[in-house]
């Protein structure tokens, strides 16, 4: 016995093209009419919630450089392996990154040798 063949049969989905345009028009709209009357505490309200966030990632970053660096010192020493300078140089890199996520305006200082600002100037 023969099998007839299916068709296959596609159909475009002609609904999505409207999801986006009114994503895009309300962003648009957001923006003009938000904006410029309370834009300046938006700025604010935003700066404090990324600053929490990266503190938070900060001091992470920093608690597990100086482990993996203690660790990559100790390994160093006991096993006489290039698993302990590996571990010292991501505990180094861990650390350099934490503290300019923690700790932002002392990189400032260090590489401008010039005084950090607080907030907008």
């Amino acid at each position: 016995m023969l099998k007839k063949k299916e068709k296959i049969v596609l159909y475009e989905n002609k609904g999505n093209h409207k999801v986006v345009f009114g994503m895009f028009f309300s962003i648009l709209a957001f923006l003009c009419v938000y904006l410029p009357f309370f834009g300046s505490n938006l700025r604010y309200s935003l700066g404090q919630g990324f600053e929490i966030i990266l503190t938070t990632l900060g001091g992470y970053c920093i608690t597990f450089g100086s482990i993996s660096l203690g660790l990559g010192f100790a390994s160093l020493f006991f096993s006489r392996s290039m698993r302990g300078v590996q571990m010292m140089i991501l505990g180094g890199f861990l650390l350099v990154i934490g503290g300019w996520c923690a700790f932002p305006l002392m990189y400032g200082t260090i590489y401008s040798s010039a005084e950090a600002f607080f907030g907008y100037n």
